[in-house]
């Protein structure tokens, strides 16, 4: 996730949610995977947020 280029974090960030909410239509699992992975990626763009503001 920190390898992402601030001006292109947010648009990276809605693409990669519409594939990981895909995965987890197809597979429970990955519908558990993805609610963390969204939280942790929330709070590190928080993170940037801040630091920008």
């Amino acid at each position: 996730m920190k390898n992402i280029v601030i001006n292109d974090y947010r648009k990276a960030a809605s693409y990669d949610g519409v594939l990981k909410f895909l995965l987890g239509i197809i597979s429970p699992t990955m519908t558990f995977i993805y609610f963390g992975f969204t939280r942790d990626f929330f709070i590190y763009q928080n993170k940037i947020e801040i630091i920008w503001k």
